[in-house]
């Protein structure tokens, strides 16, 4: 006689739970490395508008302090 064999169709749910589990922590950590990333790219935008402000400073003391004599 034929072994009738049932074929397993679909995912059991503890594979949907580990998958979903290993979803929401790779989530979290492309999360918390966005964040880290967005604070640093907002600190060094600081950075250079402070740069920005001192050579703005830098010339306009050049501009009063040297006489311009047009060559």
């Amino acid at each position: 006689m034929r072994k009738i064999c049932k074929s397993k169709h679909g995912f059991t749910m503890m594979e949907i739970i580990v998958v979903v589990a290993i979803i929401v922590i790779l989530a979290a950590v492309i999360t918390i490395s966005a964040s880290q990333y967005l604070n640093a790219g907002k600190d060094m935008e600081a950075d250079i508008s402070s740069m920005q402000e001192s050579v703005d400073s830098a010339k306009n003391n050049l501009n009063q302090e040297f006489v311009d004599l047009g060559y």
